[in-house]
């Protein structure tokens, strides 16, 4: 039967995924958080969880998103200094 792994009582000791590697948390560029402060709720809660790296992914799309590596490098550096000036430490 196919899953029958999942019946056993005990699950194989798989290493845990502690990166997030689909965030919208730079803050007004596309569909995700509008403020760092939304970005810093969500991380905060990643971190309860176990999350220690984020990999952020904001949208680039040339008819709804026109973001440039420079706009998202900006952002990036806006919610480094928030996290920074509020001792949460993740990379």
């Amino acid at each position: 039967m196919m899953f029958n792994w999942l019946k056993k009582s005990k699950l194989p000791d798989l290493p845990v995924l502690r990166a997030d590697m689909h965030s919208h948390l730079l803050a007004g560029l596309d569909d995700g958080v509008s403020t760092v402060e939304e970005a810093e709720e969500i991380i905060l809660n990643l971190m309860r969880l176990g999350y220690r790296r984020i990999i952020t992914t904001p949208h680039v799309m040339s008819d709804a998103y026109r973001n440039t590596p420079e706009g998202i490098q900006a952002k990036l550096q806006e919610l480094r200094d928030h996290l920074r000036k509020k001792n949460i430490d993740i990379d």
